[in-house]
């Protein structure tokens, strides 16, 4: 499950357009950049990446939404309950 989560991360992340948030003022914090190892999809290596705690707490947000929605799609259907 923890693998899902960060493919759907990565997913979410690389749809982006431009990676920022428009309309939306940018704190010092939220600008501070933040970089870490991760690994490559299919591979043993790892390579570093960089993004601003903002763009972290966005891609998170749009990560849950995503499995939010797929949950929700997995839930409908035809009803599974017996009619008469």
């Amino acid at each position: 499950m923890k693998y899902l989560y960060i493919t759907l991360l990565l997913l979410v992340a690389g749809c982006g357009a431009s990676g920022r948030i428009p309309d939306q003022e940018v704190s010092k914090a939220d600008g501070e950049v933040v970089c870490r190892q991760e690994r490559i999809t299919g591979s043993h290596r790892q390579e570093t990446v960089c993004r601003t705690k903002m763009q972290i707490r966005q891609e998170t947000k749009d990560a849950k939404e995503l499995m939010r929605r797929a949950q929700e799609m997995s839930t409908i259907g035809p009803s599974t309950t017996n009619k008469p």
